[in-house]
């Protein structure tokens, strides 16, 4: 059944990549190469989307059913659903329509504030400060790496795979990687679109969606 639904993650993620492909070469959402950027070809983004709506949507699904709370808890649910959620939605915003910096920085803070508010982390006001400035800076990280081919979505599925095989073998915590895998399967599909050279970037809906998402992953497991 398992494999199965990590299946039907990549598979749903690469159709949907399609899509949006489509859709952004519609809209005019596309990447231009500038000074600073590594890519020289104009590339249409926000491909990556497509894993944001197949992890949110299994979040979601996870939330409706009691028996997924006990093996994953329904605190760890709701940091993954509502800060992934503000954070793919201010990207997918500033992807179509330019937002100022300050207002993103702002969002992103109050994304990973509310995430770690649901975790209930006990390190106290400056860990907690830490932390949420450490998460902030790896989405960032993500939405940076973004513009080179099959970065980011790489390095994204080889750290998760890693991490559920620890969660799996060390900590007997086999509900949280197959959550750490199904998302490594989603960013999979999206990745048969980004691999050079790329047909389409992530944007930065889902490049921030996924870095925090990564970040929270290692709050969590230090939870664990």
């Amino acid at each position: 059944m398992n494999g199965f639904l990590l299946i039907t993650a990549f598979v749903s993620a690469c159709l949907l990549t399609g899509v949006l492909r489509h859709y952004a070469l519609r809209r005019g959402v596309i990447d231009i190469p500038n000074a600073r950027s590594s890519h020289a070809v104009p590339t249409p983004r926000g491909g990556g989307v497509s894993f944001v709506l197949v992890f949110v949507a299994a979040l979601a699904a996870m939330l409706g059913f009691d028996q997924a709370f006990p093996a994953i808890g329904r605190n760890v649910l709701w940091a993954l659903l509502s800060g992934g959620s503000l954070t793919a939605l201010i990207g997918f915003w500033d992807d179509h329509r330019h937002i100022p910096a300050r207002w993103r920085f702002l969002t992103h803070l109050c994304a990973a504030a509310l995430a770690l508010y649901w975790l209930d982390v006990p390190w106290g006001w400056l860990g907690i400060l830490i932390v949420t400035v450490a998460l902030v800076w790896l989405l960032n990280l993500f939405n940076f790496m973004d513009g080179i081919d099959a970065l980011a979505a790489s390095e994204a599925v080889s750290v998760l795979a890693a991490a559920a095989l620890i969660a799996a073998g060390q900590f007997n915590a086999a509900a949280l990687a197959f959550l750490w895998l199904f998302l490594a399967a989603g960013v999979g599909g999206f990745l048969i679109w980004n691999w050079p050279p790329a047909k389409i970037f992530m944007g930065d809906a889902a490049s921030g969606f996924l870095g925090l998402m990564l970040g929270l992953f290692a709050v969590i497991s230090v939870q664990q």
